[in-house]
């Protein structure tokens, strides 16, 4: 309603739709003029919706994504990917639904701009400590949607953040059943690495191949992941 007003009352030509794929390839490019964007424009969404970039399940209890920053996703992390969009007064997706996400680092191209930080559960002092608290909340601010910048609670290195993301959904005190993924980004979900207890929903499917067999997440000395 706010673009159709915004249309009738400014003197607009014309307008481009830019249609990316999940690797943010240009899948289509459509000129509009005015009067036809309220139509025609709906179409695109859709469209741009199917190429979305998706993780392979619809629910799992933790999410650890390698690196978060502007250069990966203007929101620092792909609120598709992740099923969480947190903007006041908009509603959330259905899914993914995911119960806990671990960011371990910030992009160096991202220079301390964390915004998409507000949804992640918990991260280690490492990331935390490269924020810029000036430009991190102004980029929210700006983008009408503060709640993207909230802070979460710190653990000392990955291994503990990951160990209390774990810890979180264990049943019965056991970790074995909790389900996983870990993504580098939310750009680059070719390959990825899930928990044995998420492989026998994975296996059968059409499109998934297992390239290595189950191994220990390997942290380092300082507890960082590798």
């Amino acid at each position: 309603q706010v673009a159709a007003v915004q249309l009738a009352r400014s003197p607009v030509l014309c307008g481009v739709g830019i249609v990316e794929d999940g690797a943010h390839n240009v899948s289509m490019v459509r000129a509009l003029l005015a009067a036809d964007i309220p139509r025609e424009e709906p179409a695109l969404l859709d469209r741009a919706r199917e190429l979305t970039a998706r993780l392979p399940v619809s629910a799992c209890d933790v999410l650890i994504v390698d690196r978060m920053g502007k250069d990966i996703s203007g929101a620092g992390l792909d609120n598709n990917v992740l099923g969480r969009m947190y903007i006041d007064g908009e509603p959330e997706p259905p899914e993914p639904r995911i119960g806990t996400v671990v960011a371990l680092r910030l992009t160096p191209g991202t220079h301390g701009n964390a915004c998409g930080i507000g949804s992640v559960d918990i991260a280690p002092k490492a990331l935390l400590n490269g924020i810029d608290y000036e430009v991190t909340p102004t980029t929210t601010e700006t983008g009408g949607s503060p709640r993207r910048g909230r802070g979460p609670p710190a653990a000392p290195a990955a291994s503990a953040a990951i160990e209390a993301a774990f810890a979180r959904h264990a049943r019965g005190g056991s970790i074995a059943e909790v389900t996983a993924l870990r993504i580098r980004d939310t750009l680059s979900l070719e390959e990825l690495e899930v928990s044995e207890s998420l492989l026998p929903a994975l296996l059968d499917r059409p499109g998934i191949e297992l390239v290595c067999p189950p191994r220990p997440l390997p942290f380092r000395a300082d507890g960082s992941l590798v």
